[in-house]
């Protein structure tokens, strides 16, 4: 069936962004999905008086329609715009609870004034989850001095509530003071109810040392080994998340390579994590793509080849064999493919789709058909700087891999 329909009408943008407010105004006459109306004014018409206009409105008179709509693309739409800050200003001293705390957060990114630091005070403060209030209150606020004072008192004080504001540590207490506090607050034992939230606090710590990743500092070890052992069995997503941040930013200590074998038996293996956290490390990474081999199909070796010379490209102090290995074929480094294939003006690439014979049959025929790449971007998906992905074509009842000219050794 074509696209779009014959019966089907293209709208103007001006006329997008009339049908979109008339969705988005309640109209009953007028139907639409207001998720996508919401995003299309957010997204394209952000500046226009009519939706600046009616979004400052249901800011001040219903921020249960915000918080319906989405408040995601606010802070992106409107990073500190006058008159959006006055209607979130309006809205907060109206009802100081108009918002939850996550949305909280994102309206810090446009507004600025007193009322919402007010909000995200008492949100640290007495909260349910002030880690959203902590980031913010660090992030926009870094030099006002009664917002530092109240961070630091929340981060000495009760350590299930400090342990919410871990990622404002270094910023509020400084690395080592910061470092000190939060295995501090990991060494504190569970009580079994509320309990010291050691998800958030291995997350600011990974944070730390990925920033010094080119310079680990000596206490690496020591604190890559106390989040672990607080993490012995992630349990849901966000533990889950915390292991996969200390083995990236920590991969290099003892703790995380014992983790990282560890995590190689699990019965659902974190091979993303893996191959993240040791992708600097060919030795380490060997095991890792060893598991993806037995996963996942291999690559042809010509496909592999390319892989191995955009890894070497981006990473060019790690150490790369002399050869790849590969279905009854060595590929010599030096016939490795260039990251960045000669201009031209003009390249013919010949691609091939499968189409099934018969049911009967079980082979398959196959439909070559060419793609040629004028300058600008193609039909493909491809540009003419030669610059744009390239274009394999899969041959014969086993595939082997063919490309145009100088795009991949034949082997």
């Amino acid at each position: 069936m074509p696209w779009p329909p014959s019966s089907a009408t293209i709208s103007q943008p001006g006329e997008t962004r009339v049908d979109s407010l008339e969705i988005l105004n309640k109209n009953r006459d007028t139907l639409g999905d207001r998720g996508l109306a919401w995003a299309a004014l957010l997204l394209c018409h952000p500046e226009d008086p009519a939706v600046l206009g009616f979004v400052c409105g249901i800011i001040r008179t219903d921020p249960h329609y915000v918080h319906f709509l989405g408040h995601t693309l606010l802070p992106a739409a409107y990073p500190g715009h006058p008159s959006v800050a006055q209607a979130i200003e309006d809205s907060l001293r109206a009802d100081p609870h108009s918002y939850m705390d996550s949305e909280l957060s994102a309206l810090a990114g446009i507004d600025h004034g007193p009322a919402i630091k007010d909000a995200l005070l008492q949100s640290m403060t007495r909260g349910s989850f002030p880690h959203w209030a902590a980031s913010a209150l660090a992030t926009r606020w870094e030099d006002d001095e009664e917002a530092r004072a109240a961070l630091r008192a929340v981060l000495e004080g009760e350590p299930v509530r400090a342990s919410y504001a871990a990622a404002a540590a270094v910023p509020v207490l400084g690395r080592e003071a910061a470092v000190e506090r939060l295995l501090a607050l990991l060494a504190l034992p569970r009580n079994g109810q509320r309990r010291v939230r050691a998800d958030i606090i291995a997350i600011a710590l990974a944070g730390i040392y990925r920033d010094e990743a080119d310079a680990p500092g000596a206490d690496a070890e020591r604190v890559a080994a106390a989040c672990l052992e607080e993490l012995p069995h992630p349990g849901d997503e966000y533990e889950a998340t915390a292991e996969g941040e200390i083995i990236a930013a920590m991969g290099a200590t003892q703790a995380a390579r014992d983790r990282a074998r560890s995590m190689l038996a699990r019965p659902q293996i974190p091979l993303t994590t893996l191959a993240a956290g040791y992708a600097r490390d060919p030795e380490a990474l060997r095991p890792v793509l060893r598991r993806l081999h037995e996963t996942f199909p291999s690559l042809p070796a010509q496909l592999r080849a390319y892989l191995c010379t955009l890894l070497r490209t981006a990473l060019p102090t790690a150490r790369w064999p002399a050869t790849l290995p590969g279905n009854g074929q060595t590929i010599p480094t030096t016939k490795w493919p260039s990251l960045h294939p000669p201009r031209s003006t003009s390249t013919s690439v010949t691609t091939t789709t499968a189409a099934p014979c018969g049911p009967a049959s079980g082979t398959r025929r196959w439909r070559q058909s060419a793609v040629r790449r004028s300058s600008g971007v193609s039909a493909a998906g491809g540009t003419s700087a030669g610059h744009g992905p390239e274009l394999c074509c899969w041959t014969g009842s086993a595939p082997s891999m063919t490309s145009a000219p100088g795009k991949f050794p034949h082997g």
